[in-house]
Parts: structure tokens; C-alpha cells; sequence
């Protein structure tokens, strides 16, 4: 449990008074490629990003391999079962972290 929190309190640390970019597309729109996020986190790091939010284990993956700074991954479903769409379960938080996700 040590671990855990050491690694929770590193985290905070680096993002604390920083901005946290979100780089996200639609799902319909053309930039939504994992390789188009990607550039888009590297340019939120290039001007100073303390991080990135991140959606999808897709586009997690493809960022990961981008930046150096922290990912805030989620991972966006839209299903009739629940009205949270955001990282709403345990398994699509495991995928997010899995990906890569910090």
C-alpha cells in the first residue's frame, strides 16, 4: 500500500500549478487517430503541459509512447446501463491504466 501512495503523492507532485491538457476528437471528426492525439500531446508538452488527459486505451497507447510527462487516462462509453460515461467501471479503468494511464 506504500507503493501505492508513494507513487499517488509523485504524481501529484509533478501536476501540482500546472495545466493538464485535454487532447481529445470526436469519434466522427478526422482528427481522431491515435497518431493525430498524439501530436497533439506532444505539442501541449512542447508549450509547457504539466499533463495530458488522455481517452481511450487506443489513443493511451499511441500518447505514451509521445510524451514523458503524466497521462490522466479515461476511457469514454456510452451505454443505456449506466449515465456515467466516463471511465464508468472498474475494467475500462484498467484498461486506461493498462494502456498506460498514470
Amino acid at each position: 500500500m506504500s507503493e501505492l501512495k508513494s507513487k499517488i503523492q509523485n504524481l501529484k507532485s509533478k501536476i501540482r500549478n500546472g495545466l493538464i491538457v485535454s487532447c481529445q476528437a470526436p469519434a466522427n471528426s478526422p482528427l481522431a487517430k491515435p497518431e493525430i492525439i498524439a501530436a497533439f500531446a506532444q505539442t501541449a508538452e512542447q508549450n509547457g503541459a504539466v499533463g495530458v488527459r488522455i481517452d481511450s486505451p487506443e489513443n493511451i497507447r499511441a500518447v505514451k509512447n509521445s510524451v514523458k510527462i503524466p497521462i490522466i487516462g479515461i476511457y469514454k462509453i456510452v451505454s443505456d446501463e449506466s449515465e456515467v460515461y466516463i471511465t464508468p467501471t472498474f475494467g475500462s479503468a484498467r484498461q486506461s491504466a493498462t494502456a498506460g494511464g498514470d
